[in-house]
């Protein structure tokens, strides 16, 4: 069992605050909600190790954890993480936090050409640990939280420091560690805004017809609202599928419909969300010209070779968005140092195009 410190005082996190000022690197990890037992999303509990021992702060107890923005906003502070993509906007999203001097064990791990990447894939593979998966769809918001569940949170911190230095060694024997340093460096520099989900975010919604893509606009805005009033993630009130099902069908009757009840008893402003929906044209997405659609294939087509050569993914090298903003942009200023130097020759066609 992992041995950790449970906080759920102020002072007892103002203490640990002042503890953290004095370290050079902490292993982060957050556990929250995320529409999966509630509506919306919400920060339950950091998860931070040093060298010196493990801590759970309890944002839902303590509530203001503003104190900790000068640790997490510090250049001279490394955070590890392990998957920073969600992690990074959570935080922003919840405590406003601008996170500097990051490191992300699973993009090292990319790096390295893995293809199992999670966190337990990879204590399994360097410590012989097994990583509990038992609790990954856990309700964070219950309160009180059960011992089993606390210390299955510490452990997501507890090996980060080992994980992060038996990558690196790798990296360096591969050449590859100044790639990740400047990737990782170039996390702090992305936006982090949490977007909650829209209508256009549902599969199969940019093929329907004008009037449908309407309905489905009006449908997700009640279900919304539905799910808010509950406090339901969206998919308990209706799943996507019915969304797009009622959409281009509407139901005759909805009494007999396995949706949420308060469908059923609102089944009026259903009703009218669907006849009064209006027709919804999408704008056409930027179009390249030929010639610049076979630069564009060209380039993707190098870019594999060039990745296989170096053992890492081709999307890792430079994603195929990235490769059609260079198109559009003619710069080369978004890019890091690693990639410019893999991608010279094929930079020069791209850059040559007119």
């Amino acid at each position: 069992m992992a041995d950790f410190t449970y906080l759920t005082q102020a002072q007892d996190l103002s203490l640990l605050v002042k503890t953290l000022k004095t370290v050079s690197e902490i292993a982060v990890d957050v556990e929250c909600e995320n529409n999966l037992h509630h509506f919306g999303a919400k920060l339950s509990l950091i998860q931070l190790s040093t060298t010196q021992g493990t801590w759970i702060i309890d944002v839902m107890a303590i509530k203001d954890v503003s104190m900790l923005r000068t640790i997490f906003e510090s250049e001279n502070i490394q955070k590890v993480f392990h998957d920073v993509s969600f992690d990074l906007r959570i935080l922003f999203h919840e405590c406003g936090w601008k996170i500097k001097n990051i490191y992300d064990t699973q993009l090292a791990a990319r790096f390295l050409g893995k293809e199992k990447i999670g966190l337990g894939s990879l204590l399994q593979e360097y410590f012989n640990i097994r990583k509990e998966e038992k609790f990954q769809r856990f309700d964070w918001l219950r309160r009180p939280l059960p011992e089993v569940v606390l210390h299955y949170a510490a452990k997501d911190t507890l090996y980060l420091f080992d994980l992060k230095r038996k990558l690196e060694l790798e990296l360096q024997r591969q050449g590859k560690k100044h790639w990740v340093d400047q990737e990782c460096r170039h996390l702090q520099d992305l936006d982090w805004s949490y977007h909650e989900q829209t209508y256009l975010d549902i599969g199969g919604v940019r093929s329907l017809s004008a009037i449908e893509k309407g309905r489905v606009k009006s449908l997700f805005s009640l279900r919304q609202d539905c799910a808010k009033q509950v406090d339901k993630p969206a998919f308990m009130i209706m799943t996507n599928k019915q969304l797009l099902d009622f959409a281009k069908s509407p139901p005759a009757s909805w009494g007999t419909l396995r949706v949420h009840p308060l469908v059923k008893k609102n089944h009026v402003l259903f009703e009218q969300a669907l006849q009064k929906a209006q027709p919804i044209e999408l704008t056409r997405e930027h179009k390249f010209t030929p010639a610049q659609m076979q630069v564009i294939h060209t380039f993707v087509d190098q870019r594999k070779i060039i990745a296989q050569q170096r053992g890492i993914a081709p999307s890792l090298l430079i994603s195929t968005e990235e490769v059609q903003e260079l198109v559009s942009s003619r710069s080369v200023s978004q890019l890091r140092e690693w990639q410019k130097e893999l991608l010279k020759e094929p930079l020069k066609v791209l850059l040559g195009l007119r």
